[in-house]
């Protein structure tokens, strides 16, 4: 069912930008798109269903453009994607003179020029940050079903502390250890919890 569900779920925003081009054309829908497609990431991100790493932000992963995330986010990028793919649509589809279209795409070009120069600054600038003292990390993720967490969530607890413990008595005490994302199936201030 999640093969087919999936991959139909990510058609909505196409759906909705169809329908706003039936019912304002194709402008209002190339002005829509950016807006739309991240709406619609941000909102899929939330809900159980999701996959972070379709979104289309990490496209850009280990490219300059990617260094703006840690101002914008992923959705960001995702959304400055999507404004640069209509910005050229728009130029080809409704720039009416050869002089109107180079002058629409040498603006996209500049402004993909700025943000890959900004990102290689940035990128070179966290380079050459004064290097401090190594720190010991241990990831704990447990190979189990994502589904079966879900069912009982002091076994999960439970899991996720012996790994643990298996883990800092293999190797000498780290400095950071860190869980999977969904180590804890429950709200951790719910009084139901409060003694684990």
């Amino acid at each position: 069912a999640l093969l087919i569900i999936h991959p139909l779920m990510l058609l909505l925003p196409f759906g909705i930008l169809t329908s706003i081009r039936k019912r304002l054309g194709p402008k209002a829908t190339l002005l829509a798109f950016p807006f739309v497609l991240t709406a619609f990431e941000w909102l899929h991100g939330q809900s159980d269903l999701s996959y972070p790493w379709l979104t289309s932000g990490y496209a850009l992963v280990h490219r300059p453009f990617a260094q703006i995330a840690d101002v914008i986010g992923v959705y960001g990028l995702t959304f400055l994607i999507a404004m640069v793919n209509a910005s050229i649509t728009w130029a080809l589809m409704f720039g009416t003179t050869m002089r109107q279209r180079t002058i629409l795409l040498s603006s996209i070009l500049g402004f993909l020029a700025l943000w890959t120069a900004a990102g290689i600054i940035h990128e070179t600038a966290s380079r050459n940050l004064p290097q401090g003292k190594p720190v010991s990390v241990i990831l704990v993720q447990p190979n189990e079903n994502p589904w079966d967490k879900w069912q009982d969530s002091r076994q999960q607890l439970a899991v996720h502390m012996a790994l643990s413990d298996s883990a800092i008595n293999a190797h000498a005490k780290p400095d950071l250890l860190i869980w999977c994302e969904t180590a804890l199936p429950f709200v951790v201030k719910d009084s139901r919890y409060a003694l684990e």
